[in-house]
């Protein structure tokens, strides 16, 4: 993937992560910067960290029929509240709304760029 798409695909997470950010009541940014920082350990997370835990979860997922997944999230959008200064949530149920949302708004946008 080269540098023109990763950028696109790295803007397009950042402003849906803004978007859901702003509609999900106890997620807070305190500025941009903390929500870049949130995007990019994000992007890196789902991209080499994710299908490494996914696959090692494999037989809990199995038993859990597929709830596993949903939890994973979870504990890594906590993990980054935690270590992300200027980022903040106020519980499990935001943190579920803002990750189901930020799923569903990236799906979205990626059909739409898909399309054009």
């Amino acid at each position: 993937m080269d540098f023109i798409v990763f950028a696109k695909r790295l803007l397009t997470f950042f402003i849906a992560i803004m978007f859901v950010g702003i509609i999900v009541p106890d997620i807070e940014f305190n500025g941009l910067v903390p929500a870049f920082i949130v995007t990019l350990l994000l992007a890196l997370i789902n991209t080499f960290v994710k299908p490494v835990l996914k696959f090692l979860a494999l037989p809990l997922t199995m038993a859990t029929m597929g709830f596993f997944p949903l939890l994973l999230n979870l504990v890594i959008v906590y993990l980054l509240a935690d270590f992300v200064p200027g980022f903040s949530v106020g519980g499990i149920l935001w943190v579920f709304l803002f990750s189901s949302l930020l799923s569903v708004v990236l799906w979205f946008v990626d059909r739409l760029v898909r399309a054009v």
